[in-house]
């Protein structure tokens, strides 16, 4: 893969890869990918929305890869900690978290990964496959307000990312950026990453000839470059994730160990990316 491509994650490509999913205990969610570049182990920018129905739980699980996931709808608990749209969870590979559990009306979560991976380890049955090495995560936001409220986006808001969260090395950061319509913003470069990733939450951000609504987002994988996005008419309200491939002190699992997969809760063909 090229170091200094741009992807964007659409909702047209929601409308063609949403179904449902059943895991193999039972849980049943709703499943669409919004950003596919490649499989490449080293660098693939992945982008899809996860959408579990009402008191639903997704158990406790690790994957092999770094992830951010930020919940756009809906509301509900991730272990000790209350969901609602805005809030921004990190993880390193293999750190294992949850239960995932969905409030009344549901849950719905974008996962952003720098590399490509489908399926999960469930625990307890998969602890064995837990590697040593280094492992974080942290919370961020919410970013729209818990409230409810309409964000107010004037011209005066800053034009640069404001930092939520980071962990220790730099390598992972959440930012967010609020502008006001037609107000510009500038994207740092991102020398510590490997990905750098924008999803709107509220209005429309136009990055040169590519114009993103809610819930879509871009990835770039040019590290030294800043890049300069603006806001539409009714101004635009984004977060901008930074994070790497996972430690190199982890390595690929041997042959045999697989992640748990989904299969389709209908008897349409499997998709590749069933997680």
């Amino acid at each position: 893969m090229s170091t200094d491509a741009m992807f964007y994650g659409l909702r047209s490509r929601r409308d063609a890869t949403h179904r449902q999913l059943t895991a193999g205990d039972g849980f049943t969610y709703c499943k669409s990918e919004w950003m596919e570049s490649t499989r490449d182990p080293l660098l693939s920018p992945t982008v899809f929305l996860v959408e579990q129905p009402p008191g639903s739980c997704l158990r406790t699980h690790f994957h092999a890869q770094n992830e951010f996931q930020v919940v756009v709808q809906g509301s509900g608990t991730l272990g000790p900690h209350a969901l609602s749209p805005g809030l921004i969870h990190y993880a390193t590979a293999y750190t294992g978290y949850g239960p995932l559990v969905a409030g009344p009306e549901g849950l719905s979560y974008f996962t952003i990964r720098a590399v490509f991976e489908a399926g999960a380890y469930f625990i307890p049955e998969h602890r064995e496959m837990l590697q040593r090495g280094p492992r974080h995560q942290f919370h961020a936001g919410p970013v729209v307000p818990t409230d409810g409220a309409p964000m107010h986006l004037n011209a005066h808001e800053a034009q640069v990312p404001e930092p939520l969260a980071a962990n220790a090395d730099g390598s992972a950061s959440a930012a967010a950026i609020r502008l006001g319509p037609g107000a510009q913003a500038c994207l740092p470069a991102f020398s510590l990453s490997v990905a750098q990733f924008v999803l709107v939450l509220e209005g429309e951000l136009q990055c040169g000839n590519q114009t993103l609504g809610a819930w879509e987002s871009l990835a770039r994988t040019e590290r030294d470059a800043e890049l300069y996005v603006s806001a539409g008419a009714a101004g635009a309200l984004a977060v901008v994730l930074a994070l790497d491939a996972r430690d190199s002190r982890y390595t690929d699992l041997p042959a045999g160990h697989s992640p748990a997969q989904s299969v389709p809760a209908s008897t349409q063909s499997k998709n590749p990316n069933d997680t």
